[in-house]
């Protein structure tokens, strides 16, 4: 979950197909829940020019919110 200030509420997106997925105008903190299945199954955030910044390992369903800073994250990829 992203706060939208536009809006003044809470914007949710969801990333069902593997892939790599840029973020645009994400600022600030928000809260992510990676409820993949699978023994490897691991997002991955990237920053400019696509450094590694993290790898979210998968949770188990129903999966936790863990907050985020989202201004360095220019990318996620939702697979392994």
């Amino acid at each position: 979950m992203v706060w939208d200030h536009s809006t003044d509420g809470w914007e949710v997106f969801r990333f069902d197909r593997c892939a790599t997925y840029a973020l645009s105008n994400w600022e600030g903190s928000g809260f992510y829940g990676d409820n993949q299945t699978g023994g490897r199954a691991t997002a991955t955030f990237y920053g400019q020019g696509g450094r590694w910044l993290k790898n979210v390992p998968i949770s188990a369903p129903p999966a936790g919110a863990e907050s985020q800073d989202w201004s360095p994250v220019w990318s996620i990829r939702n697979c392994y």
